[in-house]
């Protein structure tokens, strides 16, 4: 059957729009149903006027404001459309093929310089020939030990085209039409994902005031190897407390952090210590989206959500943790507990089965405030039975051991606020700051460490939450539970001249300062020194005098009450 000349032969090169690199690309799948021309009409095959695809497709137009024709055309004649289009054979195989290998060739490269994340932002960026000048381009740039660095420059079109590509037939989780006017998460596919040297790729796209903005995050194969607590850079302290989470059958543990903060990574280690400690015995389900760590001996399982965000994503999540409430496992993993999905993780933990998850919270304390704000009663919350793990975590730069600085080197040209942190509250003469880089680092860095806190409630922590919220049982938990803040953490690290201060502070965000603002100029251990002080000096006010007794020795002064633990900075002085 030949296609009708007279309004389907498109003698314009640029008319049909749903090719690739062109205005609306779509997959090859969705062009065997439609095709929209530059003349704002869309064609569509018969049969396919209710697939979902379409229907997204014209939902993308409708979102676009664009007043378009609809025309029910047969599907050879839809074919003719994109036959008759010069570019087609130019361009779909052969460049889609060439954008594919540009793609995987800057993730290989992004491998090799460590990066966990790649940057692909299309807009305007400063001319570098004369930043005062905005020029249109795309940035790719890849995140090395937490800081972004610019690899390579590319057209604006360029940078469209290759994001386009990636996310239109690279991808294995998305929608059937990728839309740069909107947010869209997909996964790289397994082939594309293993021959760039990937477990996993995951792929973040969206829209800019001027442009668009591409993430990629890049998950390594680690052929499921356990890295310990303290290679992860976990103090002792915390080593211990996470082992008697790992040993406890019931509650629910969290691990949080901010984007980007590992927490994922520990969890996957602890769940594969857990399997390796109870000799295979038990049943680990996982709840993640995606999959992110193989963990060997778990079962570990997809949420089935769509590419765009939505709140089907929630009700994806909770029926997946409905589904584990019926299932016979030993030990439960959500990936992450979401705001609409945390009362479904705490229903799951009381059915007496521990629950592991990961939470975005800024300290160990605040993760109450998150449950609380997403509806969890008050007898649930402060049942240190049910909440029963309470971790966060940073990853923060650790220095090259080989080109590191020391602080009275650089102190001239350090700001003063800097300088007053690093003499007030460490010490100094320990304190190095990142060099310029050699042949053992990258910039003066050498990896990655965790710098977090770990809390294991107890009831009077709770009782301290009830009364006087997260700040209370924080105090509480200092003072009296010997609690290791990120900032003691992170100053032990900057004591030992293995993070600079600079550094440190912007990775793990928080300030060398931080608890002696929350505690006052004293700092957390003055602190709880001067209250075991006052505490002894007003039972020994209320104790009656003693009696004279003669041909005895004068009464002797008792000594003064020793504090509960040394002054932070002799401590540091003794790690360091």
């Amino acid at each position: 059957m030949n296609a009708p000349e007279s309004h389907l032969h498109l003698g314009n090169a640029h008319h049909v729009l749903t090719l690739p690199g062109r205005s609306y690309p779509i997959s090859e799948e969705l062009r065997e149903k439609l095709c929209f021309t530059s003349e704002d009409i869309l064609y569509i095959a018969k049969g396919h006027q209710a697939d979902r695809g379409v229907l997204g497709f014209q939902a993308r137009l409708d979102q676009d404001r664009l007043v378009y024709e609809r025309r029910v055309v047969d599907y050879l004649e839809l074919k003719s459309l994109y036959d008759n289009d010069e570019r087609l054979q130019v361009f779909a195989p052969q460049d889609d093929a060439k954008l594919q290998q540009e793609m995987l060739s800057y993730i290989r490269h992004a491998i090799r310089e460590d990066a966990s994340d790649i940057h692909i932002i299309v807009g305007k960026h400063p001319d570098p020939n004369n930043h005062q000048n905005l020029v249109d381009s795309t940035l790719i740039r890849f995140r090395v030990y937490g800081r972004l660095i610019t690899y390579h420059t590319i057209p604006r079109a360029r940078g469209e085209q290759l994001i386009a590509c990636m996310c239109q037939t690279m991808t294995d989780q998305s929608e059937k039409t990728y839309n740069p006017q909107v947010n869209q998460n997909s996964r790289l596919g397994p082939k594309f994902a293993k021959n760039a040297g990937l477990y996993i790729g995951r792929i973040a796209s969206g829209p800019t005031e001027d442009g668009l903005h591409c993430i990629v995050r890049l998950q390594r194969e680690d052929g499921g190897t356990i890295t310990s607590f303290e290679q992860l850079g976990y103090l002792s302290e915390q080593q211990e407390h996470l082992r008697v989470m790992m040993h406890r059958g019931y509650g629910v543990f969290f691990i949080s952090g901010a984007v980007g903060s590992g927490k994922s990574r520990t969890l996957a280690n602890v769940m594969k210590r857990m399997f390796l400690d109870a000799n295979g015995e038990i049943c680990i389900v996982t709840l993640e989206d995606p999959v992110e760590f193989r963990i060997p001996g778990s079962q570990q399982k997809p949420v089935n959500v769509t590419a765009e965000v939505s709140d089907t994503n929630d009700n994806a999540w909770l029926s997946g943790i409905d589904h584990m409430l019926r299932s016979d496992i030993n030990v439960a993993t959500i990936g992450e507990a979401r705001h609409a999905s945390i009362p479904a993780v705490i229903s799951l933990a009381l059915t007496g089965r521990p629950v592991w998850t990961t939470i975005h919270c800024s300290n160990a304390t605040q993760i109450l405030g998150r449950l609380h704000d997403a509806g969890v009663e008050q007898s649930v919350l402060t049942d240190p039975l049910i909440i029963a793990g309470l971790v966060n975590q940073s990853l923060v730069p650790v220095l090259c051991p080989h080109c590191k600085v020391p602080f009275f080197k650089v102190r001239d040209s350090l700001p003063a606020d800097l300088v007053t942190r690093i003499e007030k509250h460490c010490a100094p003469e320990n304190v190095c700051f990142a060099g310029d880089g050699c042949t053992h680092c990258k910039k003066g860095i050498s990896g990655r460490q965790v710098c977090a806190e770990t809390i294991i409630p107890n009831a009077k922590f709770m009782h301290a939450y009830q009364q006087g919220g997260a700040l209370r049982a924080r105090e509480y938990w200092i003072k009296h539970m010997n609690g290791i803040t990120k900032c003691q953490h992170l100053i032990r690290l900057v004591n030992a001249g293995l993070v600079d201060p600079r550094q440190g502070e912007r990775a793990a965000a928080v300030s060398l300062d931080e608890d002696a603002l929350f505690f006052g100029e004293e700092g957390p251990r003055e602190s709880a020194r001067k209250r075991s002080k006052s505490d002894s000096d007003r039972r020994t006010k209320r104790r009656p005098p003693p009696r004279e007794r003669p041909n005895k020795r004068e009464s002797v002064p008792s000594p003064s009450v020793t504090p509960l633990r040394p002054a932070i900075g002799a401590l540091d002085a003794a790690v360091a």
